[in-house]
C-alpha cells in the first residue's frame, strides 16, 4: 500500500492552480477556472462551464487561498470530499495526485531550501503546510481511498 518515498518539490499551492475544477454556479456541472493570459499570480481568470455555456471573467489580483473553494470566484471545488470532520480537496488531478503520493509514502523528504537556481521563493511548500491530521500515518489508508475517489472524479 505505502509507497517508499515522497520527495517534496517545494511547489506552492499556486503551482497547482493553473486549471481549477469547480462546481458550476448555474448548472452544478463541472466548470474550469483558468488564467486568460499568462499564468502569473495576478493574471485575469475565466470560469467556463462546458455543460451550460456559462462564462465569467474576473481580475486575478484579488484572490484568497487555503480554503476548499477556488481562489478567484470563490466557487465550490469539484474535487472535494468529507473525511471525518474535515474536507479533503484539490484544485485538479495533478494536485490530487501529489497529495496522494504524499499520503501514500512511508518516508517524506522535505524540499531542499537551495535549488540549483538559488533559494526557493516561498519558505514552505504546499505539502509542508498540510494539517497534522493529513500527515498522520493512522489516516493513511482511509485518506488514500478519498484521494483515489477525487482523482477518479477529475477524469
Amino acid at each position: 500500500m505505502a509507497e517508499e518515498r515522497f520527495r517534496d518539490s517545494g511547489a506552492s499551492l499556486f503551482a497547482f492552480a493553473h486549471d481549477v475544477l469547480v462546481v458550476c454556479p448555474r448548472c452544478s456541472g463541472r466548470a474550469v477556472v483558468s488564467a486568460t493570459a499568462d499564468s502569473s499570480f495576478a493574471a485575469p481568470r475565466r470560469l467556463v462551464c462546458a455543460s451550460c455555456g456559462l462564462v465569467k471573467e474576473r481580475d486575478g489580483r484579488d484572490s484568497s487561498w487555503g480554503e476548499p473553494i477556488d481562489p478567484w470566484f470563490h466557487e465550490q471545488l469539484w474535487l472535494a470530499a468529507r473525511f471525518r470532520d474535515q474536507t479533503v480537496w484539490a484544485f485538479n488531478s495533478a494536485h490530487a495526485t501529489v497529495l496522494r503520493e504524499f499520503v501514500a509514502a512511508s518516508h517524506r523528504q522535505r524540499a531542499d531550501p537551495m535549488c540549483p537556481s538559488g533559494p526557493r521563493i516561498t519558505t514552505m511548500g504546499m505539502t509542508e503546510k498540510l494539517p497534522a491530521w493529513f500527515k498522520a500515518a493512522g489516516n493513511r489508508a482511509p485518506l488514500l481511498k478519498v484521494l483515489d475517489s477525487l482523482i477518479a472524479r477529475a477524469e
